[in-house]
């Protein structure tokens, strides 16, 4: 399917279509410690352990990092990668809620019902500070969009263009 600069296609079926910024200075200086840390106990006689864990989960962080997307449509939002992704329904949005959350403001992310996280990347279903669940995608404090639902999660993703994100569900929702 041909596609323009922004990601849409020709027939305007998809509004957005853009990476989750999850690859960043912390979640790759983890990944390579955790690497590093590894290779040590496989080193000192922990190869039945080390090789295995570095033979799955790094290739599993660096995909789940780089493929991480936000895609919205006429029909749906869809956020995440892998084994942690969701898809609601354009009729559970409520896109004239939806907001640039400032640098470090609420809501935060608590408890995690199901997710992957570590140091500058959270991606899963958290419980939060404003009482509602969240499908968190998100690489850190800076460039979150708040995307309320009428269902039972709402959305939090990091962005290059949070303007952008809030623009697309606008005009869907129009």
């Amino acid at each position: 399917m041909d596609r323009d600069a922004h990601g849409a296609s020709p027939q305007g079926d998809e509004m957005l279509d853009a990476r989750v910024p999850l690859a960043n200075t912390r979640s790759i200086s983890f990944g390579l410690g955790f690497l590093g840390f590894m290779a040590f106990c496989s080193y000192k006689g922990g190869a039945l352990i080390g090789v295995p864990a570095i033979a799955i989960y790094v290739p599993y962080l660096a995909a789940t990092m780089y493929r991480c997307r936000l895609k919205i449509s006429a029909q749906s939002v869809e956020v995440g990668a892998l084994l942690y992704r969701t898809r609601v329904e354009m009729s559970q949005i409520k896109p004239e809620e939806a907001v640039v959350l400032p640098d470090g403001a609420h809501p935060r992310l608590r408890w995690s019902k199901s997710s992957l996280r570590l140091p500058g990347l959270q991606l899963g279903w958290f419980t939060s500070s404003r009482g509602k669940s969240v499908f968190a995608a998100t690489g850190g404090p800076k460039g979150r969009v708040l995307i309320p639902t009428t269902g039972k999660h709402d959305l939090m993703v990091s962005c290059e263009d949070p303007e952008a994100v809030l623009e697309a569900l606008r005009r869907v929702g129009r």
